[in-house]
């Protein structure tokens, strides 16, 4: 019987990562290799080459194969792509790349915001969101007001997944619906808006045909396949969005599951069965590949203010001692920028500190607390839209390399937390794939793939004194309009 292995190619904004795995969800080796370019923009942009998406994915996954040599030479691939959100490139006739992509976080288009949310208000009141300078629509606008000569060589807008996906196979005018909601398909409909199109004078054959997550575009090539050093029998699937995939990785896939990642900042994403519309803009919803919703949100708050305010190589030596001083009862909400997107949307809004407590211990833990009381606001906030969340979390992220910091969320939220074996952005790909090559629904292949490494039970007494600190919380951003 022929051996199936599964692919999942994570192109972040630093670099790529790669994991390969069986149908069970044992991962059987990785690899991973940074940009050599971050940023390829001259001046404030936020650029990359297309050309160093694909050397540096070719290189790892040339890497992956031959750490896996033998099991991959008779077996039956399938490997999936996910890459940042928003990115936007535009390709010629010959598919070749006309300039360095814009990428997600390149905040230039935001002068033409304005004339986006005049043509897409009535998509952006269905879908519940409001299109920002992150957005790839906005982005494609701008190259056509700023570079019209290279606009009129366009012949393809491609999202970063979708340039390495036709690379692999020869398909370049197919994405899925998770990259495709920033750049204006309406979900509910599963269609493009030509009404926005129309109201920009943008042409319907400059965007992709659009397929679920999951759904198997083409075979790789002869050429990808000898600088890859994958198989000729490997398919490609579409993949998705990163935080799309690394949702799925968490094994969230059923209604009432949600999960935190928390790194840098916090983002959390769930499962409903109806669409959730909010009419404020902090939530939006993805497509579930089995027909449910992914609401959620990405807030400023995470564990930036830690690696900011205190001494990283001192961690371990902080956490040893937390436990010893939780609850604080220090009240602080540590944004460390001005602006917040989740769990409100108030550009005006700066941290707080209530501290009662001064030594440096709690004053750390008392900013552990203090994003966890974010979090709890983000999720009392998704309930309050209809989300129905159940009483067992998901965590991912960088911070659950702290286990006490887990405790005291687990505490804070009054609800259990489990923290997967793996859950890599990557591993979320292999999922997609995994679902194609079991001809499974997502559900059914996180099932049986997801493995559960550690689970975090609230403590009673501390969960008790935590609402009173929470309150307290809620009331100072209340008494600063952030929130009714």
């Amino acid at each position: 019987m022929q051996d199936v292995l599964l692919i999942g190619l994570d192109l972040g904004t630093q670099g790529v990562r790669a994991m390969l795995a069986d149908t069970k969800g044992k991962v059987l080796t990785a690899s991973s290799c940074r940009y050599a370019r971050i940023n390829a923009a001259e001046g404030e942009g936020k650029e990359q080459a297309a050309y160093d998406w694909e050397k540096t994915a070719w290189q790892v996954l040339a890497d992956l194969t031959r750490q896996a040599q033998e099991r991959l030479r008779d077996a039956q691939v399938f490997l999936a792509v996910d890459g940042t959100s928003g990115t936007i490139l535009p390709l010629d006739r010959d598919f070749q790349p006309l300039r360095t992509a814009l990428m997600y976080n390149d905040s230039r288009a935001g002068e033409v915001v304005p004339e986006v949310h005049e043509a897409a208000k009535e998509l952006e009141t269905r879908l519940g969101y409001r299109m920002g300078s992150s957005f790839a629509l906005p982005k494609i606008l701008w190259i056509r007001e700023n570079q019209p000569e290279l606009f009129e060589k366009t012949r393809a807008f491609v999202h970063q997944t979708d340039y390495i996906v036709g690379r692999l196979c020869g398909q370049y005018q197919v994405t899925d619906y998770a990259n495709a909601l920033k750049t204006g398909y309406d979900l509910l409909e599963e269609r493009w808006d030509e009404k926005v199109w129309q109201a920009l004078s943008l042409d319907r054959s400059l965007f992709p045909k659009v397929v679920s997550p999951g759904e198997v575009i083409g075979s790789i090539l002869p050429q990808a396949a000898a600088a890859t050093g994958l198989p000729l029998t490997t398919r490609i699937v579409a993949g998705a969005t990163d935080g799309y995939a690394a949702c799925i990785a968490s094994g969230v896939v059923q209604p009432g599951q949600f999960n935190s990642t928390l790194g840098t900042t916090l983002v959390l994403k769930g499962v409903t069965k109806a669409f959730i519309r909010d009419p404020e803009g902090r939530v939006y919803c993805h497509k579930h590949p089995d027909g449910y919703w992914y609401p959620g949100g990405a807030g400023n708050v995470g564990g930036l203010c830690l690696n900011t305010w205190f001494e990283e190589a001192r961690f371990d030596e902080y956490n040893a001692q937390v436990p010893d001083v939780v609850p604080t009862g220090n009240v602080i909400y540590p944004l460390l920028t001005k602006g917040e997107r989740f769990p409100f949307v108030r550009p005006e809004a700066e941290g707080f500190q209530k501290v009662i407590r001064e030594d440096l211990i709690s004053r750390y833990a008392g900013t552990m607390e203090g994003v966890a009381y974010t979090e709890r606001l983000c999720y009392d906030t998704l309930a309050s839209l209809g989300c129905e969340i159940g009483e067992e979390l998901t965590i991912t992220g960088g911070a659950v390399k702290a286990p006490v910091w887990s405790q005291i969320r687990a505490d804070v939220l009054g609800r259990k937390l489990v923290e997967p074996v793996v859950a890599e952005t990557a591993f979320g790909g292999i999922l997609l794939a995994g679902s194609r090559a079991m001809g499974r629904s997502v559900s059914e292949a996180a099932e049986a793939m997801v493995r559960i490494a550690r689970v975090f039970e609230p403590d009673e007494a501390r969960h008790a004194r935590y609402n009173e600190y929470y309150e307290e919380f809620c009331a100072l951003c209340r008494d600063r309009g952030y929130i009714q």
